[in-house]
């Protein structure tokens, strides 16, 4: 308590980093919530401030609270260049505490795409069609952009085919087939084991 006393007089007078050091200490020894709530209203007025949005993911995902934590991420992700492994990680956990947020790992796959993270990227992806079909095209988008940034991706174009596949879109797997061999020779292995499949299930 009377760290928090403490933290709130240091921010009054604009000690805003020693502030929030004396907030994470007192919210280790007590429940975070109360801490919670002083750092909502210290981000009402500065909103942009690093420092508290990063303690309060901290302190969202203490109290297991996904969807503010998400959006504290989502802010946090646009000021900070220099931590972003840190807040995929956190992004990580905090869709382990809602796995049915679709917006979520669409906003995690963007950002994993953003940072060159090609394997979280697609998984979340995947997870985004699994959870919503509606944003087939929307995933197959972020699907073809991968597959431009790093061609001859065999997961990449894997995936792609058996979304088509999946949305029984037969005509839309043969034409990617296609134009991914004409751009790439390397996947041909991939085509004529996709064609040979759907060969088979429509003899």
């Amino acid at each position: 308590e009377v760290a928090m006393r403490y933290g709130d007089v240091l921010l009054k007078t604009g000690q805003n980093e020693k502030a929030l050091e004396l907030y994470s200490e007192a919210a280790k020894v007590q429940d975070p919530q109360p801490v919670i709530g002083r750092l909502k209203n210290f981000l009402e007025k500065k909103p942009d401030n690093i420092g508290a949005l990063a303690l309060i993911i901290q302190l969202y995902l203490k109290k297991q609270q996904a969807l503010p934590g998400l959006e504290a991420a989502k802010r946090l992700w646009q000021l900070d260049q220099r931590h972003r492994e840190t807040i995929l990680a956190q992004l990580r956990e905090i869709l382990k505490l809602d796995p049915q947020n679709t917006d979520g790992f669409m906003f995690m796959g963007d950002c994993a795409l953003e940072a060159a993270k090609t394997d979280l990227a697609m998984t979340s992806f995947a997870r985004v069609a699994e959870l919503a079909p509606e944003l087939l095209s929307e995933v197959l988008s972020r699907y073809h952009m991968i597959l431009e940034k790093s061609p001859g991706n065999f997961e990449a174009a894997t995936r792609i085919i058996d979304a088509y596949s999946a949305a029984g879109q037969t005509d839309q797997v043969v034409k990617s087939l296609r134009e991914m061999v004409s751009k790439d020779a390397t996947l041909v292995d991939l085509a004529l084991e996709k064609l040979n499949g759907l060969l088979q299930k429509n003899l």
